[in-house]
């Protein structure tokens, strides 16, 4: 019988009884396999017909210095900038960086891990897509199995406390966003968030920081201030529901998302910061040429970049860490015109 379809990593580890990882790792002859599971998956793979990639064969034979970074998007400069500290950091090195977009489709994530430890890849850097199940992800078969890997930025909440991550430390960002806005005077706050990205770890560290700059100034913290986009539309417009709700002042969780709003806003007739302020969240290179000036938190991006491939190179050179390596960076407020 032909075959219609070629066969996957994925359809050979679910016969075999593992994981993905420990697939690529007996077909490219590398990695701990217990001798047992190597016959298994190598039988298996007989039976499917599996043809590796060649080119990825090849590569692997010249055992080029690889580090495969996985990310959702280069719709912004956020992630082109940690891209260039990582890119420095590991040309001095001598490993080459390939990217892999994953669009934000958990599928397409984990494929491109698999292409990436096809490649025989020394290590992996994440950013996880915010919209899938971290649970469904392969996270931790990579553990299991000791492939260097870094997340940065954001990490998977699925109870696992023992990833190794650079972040940046959001909480006190958040933070020094609503401490300016009621330094200025205002008191009805909102949070607002994409609804993408409304559940990550680095939107709720956010969020803690605006309600922690509420509780040191002894203001309420009226929860229907905390919103995501999904909330409005055409027929419930964003201006709308801030004049019912007498906001004066939005913290926003990223640039690109502020930048929209506060052109929503203009388009409705608000003046910004007559009627109300907005201060976004990364310091993009947009925030600095729309109209007016975007009042941000700055994340420090290449020094994250730098770190991340820092850490992902000492487990590269050294040996897996036995305990949870993280670094926290520090934001800061850039003030423009918005505010």
């Amino acid at each position: 019988m032909v075959r219609e379809k070629k066969p996957t990593l994925k359809e050979i580890a679910e016969l075999a009884g593992v994981t993905k990882a420990t697939v690529s790792m007996v077909l490219n002859n590398t990695g701990r396999v217990s001798q047992e599971q190597r016959e298994k998956v190598k039988r298996i793979a007989d039976e499917l017909d599996y043809r590796p990639n060649v080119i990825a064969q090849g590569l692997a034979r010249q055992h080029m210095k690889l580090i495969g970074m996985v990310i959702p998007s280069f719709h912004d400069d956020f992630s082109h900038e940690v891209f260039l500290g990582i890119e420095n950091y590991a040309k001095e090195r001598g490993y080459k960086i390939l990217v892999g977009l994953t669009n934000n489709e958990g599928d397409a994530e984990d494929s491109i891990i698999e292409e990436f430890l096809q490649l025989n890849s020394a290590g992996l850097i994440i950013h996880p897509s915010p919209v899938v199940d971290s649970e469904e992800r392969m996270y931790r078969q990579l553990q299991q199995e000791k492939v260097p890997f870094v997340f940065y930025t954001r990490y998977p909440i699925d109870g696992n406390s023992d990833y190794n991550r650079v972040l940046c430390d959001d909480v006190l960002g958040g933070r020094l966003a609503v401490q300016h806005l009621i330094e200025k005077g205002h008191q009805r706050i909102a949070f607002y968030t994409n609804r993408y990205v409304k559940n990550t770890n680095d939107s709720i560290n956010k969020k803690i920081g605006y309600e922690r700059a509420h509780q040191e100034a002894d203001l309420p913290i009226d929860p229907k201030l905390s919103v995501s986009s999904d909330m409005f539309s055409a027929e419930n417009p964003l201006s709308k529901w801030v004049q019912e709700h007498q906001v004066t002042a939005i913290f926003v969780s990223t640039d690109y998302t502020a930048i929209t709003i506060m052109e929503k806003l203009q388009d409705s007739g608000f003046r910004i910061p007559e009627d109300i302020a907005i201060v976004g969240y990364d310091d993009i290179r947009m925030a600095k040429q729309c109209t007016p000036k975007l009042t941000t938190v700055r994340v420090p991006k290449k020094e994250i970049g730098m770190k991340t491939a820092e850490m992902v190179l000492s487990m590269i050179e050294h040996g897996m860490q036995r305990h949870k390596q993280e670094i926290i960076e520090t934001p800061e407020l850039i003030v423009r015109r918005s505010s």
